[in-house]
C-alpha cells in the first residue's frame, strides 16, 4: 500500500548544446527563506551508456542532498544533447523509482493541483518549447537525499565519408567534488572508450565500468567504434514490424547526374487553390515554372485547382516555353475553401507539380502514392518537414519536396534534375519517416509494417554493403513514438490522436504531460493508468467499478432538476404582491393608531377602497384561468397596480387638531394631537426623543411610502408633518426598549434604506419612495443554486485560450452564408464555402460543431454526424456536440432512439467541472425522458411540462444573452423564475426555458448577443408526454443590436 507520494512539479528545464560540447553539470536550485538561490550538492552522479550503431541511449542518476534541516523546492537543470528525446523518466519515492506515465496536459494539471492541496506530492513532466521541459521537485526533505533518472536517446553525428565510424561525447564539468561517481559502457565491444581521468575496467558482465570516490570530474568521454560500416538495418525480435536504416546513398548528391526528361510530353499541374493560399506570394512558383517550361517547352499540361473537391481548371498548350495562356488561367484563380488532397491520382501525365502551403485538411491514404507511376514535385510556398506527410508521400513516388521560399530558383531546377535517392521496398504496406541527417549522402529510415507485426522486412538491398544489428525493442517502439508524434503534430491529426499517441508512447508534447503519482487511488480518481504492468489489470477492473456506479452519481443531478420541476410559481398576481402588502400594513397601521376622524377620510378610503379590490381581484384568478379569461383578469391587475402608485401621490389635506403617532425609541410612544402645524423635529421633542444618539434613523411613513432621515445631520431641513404622519425612531439596532411594540418592526414591507440628510424636496409635500424593495412575499419553492451561481459568466473559462483572442476570425458568418448558399440552391458553392471552417479553424471543437449544423441544415445526416465525432474526439467531454448528435439521430426517426441514449449516457458519464453543473441538469432530463420506465427508483423519467425550449450555442459568447417574454408581460433572464412559472436556466452554450402550467397567449423568445450567433432552438409542446410536439430550427442571431425576436410560441 502506498502511503505517500514524493513527487516533483516537473518543471524540467532541458537544454541542448551541440554534442560533445562543455557543459554545466546538472543540479538542483532550491531558495532560502530569503527567496535566494542556492544549488544542492550533487552526492552520486551515475552514467550508463550503451550503444547499437549510430545509436545510443545514455541513462543519468542523480542523488541530490538537502543539508539544511527544510522541506526545499527545487528546479533541476540537466543539459542534453542535441537531437535527443527523453526515453524515460523516473522519481524516486519511498526508496524505489517510480516510472511516470503520460496524460492529457489538463488532467495532468487537475490532478497535480489536487492532490498537491491535499500536501501529497505528485509530480508532473510539462514541455513548454521545442525541447525545453520544465521540472519541479517538491518536497525535497530536510536532511535527505532525492533521487531522479532521466535516459535520453540520440542519433551520433555522421560528418565524414564512407566507411563511417560512429563516435559518442559526453562531456563532464563535475567541478565540485561529488561522493560517487561511476560511469558504466554496456557491450563495448571492440569499441574505443577514451577519458583522460577514468580507468574502465571490465566487470563481470562484460562491461566497462569506472567508478571515482570523492572526486570531481572534467573533460570528454568518447566512443569510437573500430570496425567501419557502410550502412546499417537494424531491428528488434518484439518491436511490431519496425526496422531502423542508416543507409549510404552510393553518390553524393552534388554529383548525381540529371533525370533524363526525353519522355515529358504531358505534365499534371495541381494548384492549391484553398482559403490559406489567399494570402500566398507566388513570385517564386511562377519563376520556378517559367525556368521550368523554358528547360521542357514543349508540353501538355493538365491544370487542377484542389479546394474540398478538386476541380478541372483547363487543359494548356506550352510551345516554345510559352505559357501566357496557363499563366492567365492560374491569376484568376479564386482561392476559398478547404484543401483536400484525397484525390491526387493523375492519369497519363510524365510528371506531377504540386503547388501547395501543405496545410491540407484532408490527407490521402498512405498507400495512394504508391500506385503512381510519375513522381509528384510538391513546389512549398512555405517549409514543409521532411516528417510532415507530403514529404512522405513525394518521396514514395520518387519526387521530393522543393521549398522554394528558402532556395533559388535555380537551384529548385538543379534539384529537378537531380535523381531522388527512393528506398527500395518490396512492399505497398510499409510506412516510411525519413530521420535527420546532417550528411547529404546519408540517409536515415524508421520503417513501420503498417499490417500485422511482422519480425522481418524485406527490403531490397542488394547493392548495399549492409551490416545487420539488434535492438533494444525500447528503443524502435521510443524511437517510432517520437517520429510519428513529429508526424502528426504537422499533419491534420486531431488532438485526441497525438494525446493517445503520446498516452502509448508515454510522450511528453504540447497536449499531454508525464506525471508521477504514489497512490493507487489517485490514479482511479483521474483515471491516469498506473505504469507497472501488474498494477494496470487491478487499475482497469476498478475503473470499470467506478463507471458502473456513475448512474448512482447522477441521482445529485436529478434531484436538482426535481427540485426545479415541482417548485410553485405564485402566479401573475404577484405583480402587485408588493404593494398589497404595503398598503395591507399601511392601513393596518392607521387603524392601530388613529381614530377615523383624526385621518382625511377621502385618502382613507382611497386606501381602503384599493385592499378591498386587490383581495376580491385575486380571490377570482383560478377560475379566470379555466375559463380562459386571463387576458381580461391581467388587464385589471395592471390596473390596480398603476393605481398603487397614485395612491402615494395623495397628500391629505391639513386638519385640527393635528394627529401624528411617534414610536420607537422615544420616552412617549403613542398618536399625539397638535392643536396648529408641527414639524419633524418638534413632534420628536413632544414625544421624549431627546437622546442625540436616537435620532440619525427617523423614519416617516405616509400615503403607504417610507422615508428615512438622519436628523442630526447639518444638512437636514426640517419640514411639516400631515394628518395620519406615523414616525419611527429607529436607532442603530432598531431596539424598543423605550417604546411599545412598533407595529412595523416585525413586518416591515416598506425597503429598509440607508437615512438622507436632507428633506427639501418635501417643501410641505408628502414623502415619496421610489421603487421600493419588496416586502412579504409569500414563499417559494426555488432551488436555491439558480441564484448562487454568476450564471452570465459562466462562458468566459469555457472556450480555449485560442478560441477566446480570435474574435476577428469567427466561423458563425462563413457557417451563415453557407446556408444563405443552400437556400438559394447553389449547393456546389455552398459546401465550397462552408469548407472554409475547416481551413481556417483546424483542431475546434466548436468550429466542427457549426460546420456539423450545416450539413444537418443541408440534409446530410452523415456527414454531420461524422463531423460531430470528430468534435468529440478533440474534446470528449464537448456535450453541446453530444447534445447535438443525439438530436439529429432523434431527428432520423424512432429507431435511432437507442442511439440518441447511448450519446447521452457517454457524455454523462465524462469528467464534469463544476461549472457543467447545469448542463447536466439540461442533457439528464432529455436522456430520462427517452427511457420508458426510469433508470432507477430515485430518478424519474417523466416529467411533463406544458412548454420546453433548449437553445443550443454552438460558438459560446460571453455577451449572449436569452430572454422569455409570457404572455403577462413578464421577461424572465438568465437564472431568473418569473411569476408565472417560467424558469430560464443557462450554462456555456446551452438554455433551457421550462414553464411547467403556461397562460394563454404569446410567448417571445428573445436574444442579443456582441457576434453574430447560428443558434438550434428545440421547442417542446406537452414535453414528455405522449401529446409531445417538437420543432428544431437554426436561427441567425445578428450580432449588436439591441434584441432579436428568435421564437414566438402561442397558447389558447
Amino acid at each position: 500500500m502506498i502511503s505517500r507520494l514524493t513527487l516533483c512539479l516537473l518543471h524540467l528545464v532541458l537544454l541542448f548544446p551541440i554534442s560533445g560540447a562543455e557543459i554545466r553539470a546538472p543540479q538542483i536550485v532550491c531558495r532560502d527563506a530569503r527567496n535566494n538561490p542556492f544549488p544542492l550538492d550533487l552526492q552520486r552522479y551515475a552514467v550508463e551508456i550503451e550503444r547499437h550503431q549510430d545509436l545510443v541511449e545514455t541513462t543519468l542518476t542523480l542523488t541530490f542532498n538537502n543539508e539544511t534541516y527544510r522541506s526545499l523546492e527545487g528546479e533541476l537543470l540537466l543539459p542534453l544533447p542535441e537531437h535527443a528525446t527523453i526515453s524515460g523518466y523516473a522519481l524516486e519515492v519511498n526508496g524505489a523509482f517510480r516510472e511516470a506515465v503520460a496524460v492529457e496536459k489538463k488532467r495532468a494539471r487537475l490532478a497535480y493541483e489536487t492532490i498537491k492541496a491535499r500536501r501529497v506530492d505528485p509530480g508532473i513532466v510539462e514541455k513548454e518549447a521545442d525541447g525545453i521541459y520544465r521540472t519541479r521537485i517538491y518536497p525535497i526533505l530536510g536532511r535527505s537525499t532525492k533521487s531522479v533518472r532521466i535516459s535520453y536517446l540520440e542519433y551520433l553525428p555522421i560528418t565524414g565519408p564512407f566507411p563511417f565510424r560512429p563516435t559518442y561525447n559526453l562531456a563532464f564539468n563535475l567541478t565540485s567534488e561529488v561522493d560517487n561517481i561511476s560511469v558504466l559502457v554496456k557491450n563495448p565491444g571492440e569499441d574505443l572508450v577514451t577519458h583522460p581521468s577514468l580507468e574502465f575496467l571490465k566487470n563481470s558482465h562484460g562491461h566497462l565500468e569506472a567508478i571515482l570516490q570523492n572526486k570531481t570530474l572534467n573533460g570528454k568521454l568518447t566512443i569510437e567504434a573500430t570496425d567501419p560500416h557502410h550502412s546499417v538495418a537494424a531491428t528488434a525480435d518484439r518491436a511490431g514490424g519496425l526496422a531502423y536504416l542508416t543507409l549510404n546513398g552510393q553518390f553524393n548528391e552534388d554529383e548525381q547526374a540529371p533525370v533524363p526528361h526525353p519522355a515529358l510530353k504531358r505534365v499534371a499541374l495541381l494548384w492549391d487553390a484553398s482559403r490559406s493560399m489567399s494570402e500566398t506570394n507566388f513570385e517564386k512558383v511562377l519563376g520556378y515554372l517559367d525556368a521550368f517550361f523554358q528547360t521542357h517547352p514543349n508540353l501538355t499540361v493538365s491544370l487542377s485547382l484542389l479546394r474540398n473537391v478538386r476541380e478541372k481548371g483547363g487543359e494548356f498548350q506550352v510551345r516554345g516555353g510559352e505559357w501566357q495562356e496557363l499563366r492567365k488561367a492560374i491569376a484568376g484563380v479564386t482561392y476559398d475553401g478547404s484543401s483536400n488532397y484525397s484525390n491526387l491520382q493523375t492519369n497519363n501525365c510524365d510528371l506531377n507539380l504540386l503547388v501547395t502551403d501543405g496545410l491540407a485538411t484532408q490527407l490521402p491514404p498512405h498507400t495512394s502514392f504508391f500506385k503512381a507511376n510519375t513522381p509528384y514535385l510538391a513546389l512549398a510556398t512555405r517549409p514543409i518537414s521532411a516528417l510532415h506527410p507530403l514529404s512522405s508521400l513525394t518521396y514514395q513516388t520518387g519526387g521530393r519536396v522543393l521549398d522554394l521560399q528558402n532556395m533559388e530558383v535555380a537551384q529548385a531546377i538543379a534539384l529537378t534534375r537531380q535523381r531522388a535517392f527512393r528506398l527500395p521496398l518490396q512492399s505497398s504496406n510499409i510506412r516510411v519517416y525519413p530521420l535527420p541527417s546532417r550528411a547529404p549522402f546519408v540517409h536515415r529510415f524508421l520503417l513501420k509494417e503498417r499490417f500485422g507485426n511482422k519480425r522481418k522486412l524485406k527490403l531490397a538491398l542488394d547493392e548495399m554493403k549492409v551490416t545487420t544489428e539488434t535492438l533494444p525493442p525500447r528503443w524502435l517502439s521510443h524511437l517510432y513514438g517520437v517520429t510519428e508524434l513529429q508526424r502528426l503534430e504537422s499533419s491534420d491529426a486531431s488532438p485526441s490522436q497525438i494525446i493517445d499517441h503520446c498516452e502509448e508512447y508515454t510522450l511528453a508534447s504540447d497536449l499531454t504531460s508525464l506525471i508521477v503519482l504514489e497512490n493507487f487511488a489517485d490514479h482511479i480518481e483521474f483515471e491516469i493508468p498506473p505504469p507497472e504492468a501488474d498494477l494496470r489489470e487491478k487499475y482497469y477492473a476498478k475503473l470499470k467499478e467506478r463507471r458502473q456506479q456513475s448512474e448512482e452519481r447522477l441521482t445529485y443531478v436529478w434531484s436538482e432538476v426535481l427540485q426545479r420541476h415541482r417548485m410553485k410559481a405564485p402566479g401573475i398576481e404577484v405583480l402587485i404582491y408588493n404593494e398589497l402588502s404595503k398598503i395591507q400594513k399601511f392601513n393596518e397601521a392607521q387603524r392601530y393608531a388613529f381614530q377615523a376622524e383624526q385621518l382625511d377620510p377621502s385618502v382613507r378610503k382611497a386606501f381602503l377602497d384599493w385592499e378591498r379590490e386587490a383581495m376580491q381581484l385575486l380571490a377570482t384568478r383560478k377560475e379566470a384561468s379555466k375559463q380562459a379569461k386571463i387576458a381580461p383578469w391581467k388587464q385589471e391587475l395592471l390596473r390596480l397596480r398603476i393605481a398603487s402608485q397614485e395612491l402615494t401621490q395623495k397628500v391629505p389635506a391639513a386638519r385640527s387638531p393635528l394627529a401624528v403617532s411617534i414610536r420607537g425609541l422615544v420616552r412617549k410612544p403613542g398618536t399625539i394631537e397638535f392643536q396648529g402645524p408641527t414639524t419633524l423635529k418638534q413632534a420628536l421633542v413632544e414625544a421624549g426623543a431627546s437622546k442625540r444618539e436616537d435620532l440619525s434613523r427617523v423614519s416617516l411613513y405616509r400615503s403607504g411610502t417610507k422615508k428615512t432621515y438622519n436628523t442630526l445631520s447639518k444638512a437636514f431641513r426640517d419640514f411639516p408633518l400631515l394628518p395620519g404622519d406615523m414616525v419611527v425612531v429607529e436607532g442603530l439596532n432598531r431596539s424598543s426598549s423605550f417604546a411599545d411594540a412598533d407595529p412595523f418592526a416585525n413586518s416591515d414591507p416598506f425597503s429598509s434604506e440607508e437615512p438622507v440628510d436632507r428633506a427639501a424636496e418635501f417643501e410641505g409635500q408628502p414623502a415619496v419612495v421610489e421603487n421600493p424593495s419588496a416586502g412579504n412575499l409569500p414563499a417559494q419553492e426555488i432551488p436555491e443554486s439558480i441564484f448562487t451561481r454568476d450564471l452570465n459568466a459562466f462562458g468566459v473559462e469555457a472556450e480555449t485560450s485560442q478560441e477566446a483572442t480570435e474574435s476577428h476570425f469567427d466561423p458563425v458568418p462563413i457557417a451563415a452564408q453557407a446556408l444563405d448558399l443552400f437556400r438559394k440552391g447553389e449547393e456546389a458553392a455552398a459546401e465550397r464555402h462552408l469548407s472554409n471552417i475547416r481551413e481556417l479553424f483546424p483542431h475546434r471543437s466548436s468550429a466542427l460543431r457549426l460546420e456539423a449544423l450545416c450539413h444537418w441544415q443541408m440534409g446530410e445526416l452523415l456527414k454531420a454526424e461524422t463531423t460531430l465525432k470528430e468534435a468529440l474526439e478533440i474534446n470528449g467531454t464537448d456535450y453541446l456536440a453530444a447534445n447535438l448528435i443525439a438530436t439529429i439521430a432523434l431527428h432520423k426517426g424512432k429507431d435511432s432512439v437507442e442511439k440518441a441514449r447511448q450519446i447521452y449516457r457517454r457524455i454523462l458519464n465524462s469528467a464534469w467541472g463544476r461549472d457543467e453543473f447545469l448542463a447536466q441538469t439540461i442533457l439528464l432530463t432529455d436522456r430520462n425522458a427517452l427511457l420508458t420506465g426510469g433508470p432507477s427508483t430515485v430518478m424519474e423519467s417523466k416529467l411533463p411540462k406544458d412548454l420546453r425550449i433548449v437553445v443550443t450555442n454552438l460558438q459560446p459568447d460571453p455577451s449572449f444573452q436569452l430572454t422569455i417574454q409570457d404572455p403577462t408581460s413578464f421577461r424572465t433572464g438568465h437564472g431568473e423564475i418569473s411569476p408565472t412559472g417560467v424558469v430560464n436556466i443557462s450554462t456555456v452554450g446551452l438554455h433551457e426555458i421550462t414553464d411547467r402550467e403556461v397562460v394563454a397567449g404569446e410567448y417571445q423568445l428573445e436574444g442579443r448577443c456582441d457576434r453574430d450567433q447560428l443558434l438550434v432552438i428545440s421547442t417542446y409542446e406537452k414535453f414528455s408526454s405522449s401529446q409531445q410536439k417538437a420543432s428544431h430550427e437554426v436561427v441567425l442571431l445578428q450580432g449588436g443590436g439591441d434584441g432579436q425576436l428568435l421564437k414566438a410560441v402561442s397558447f389558447d
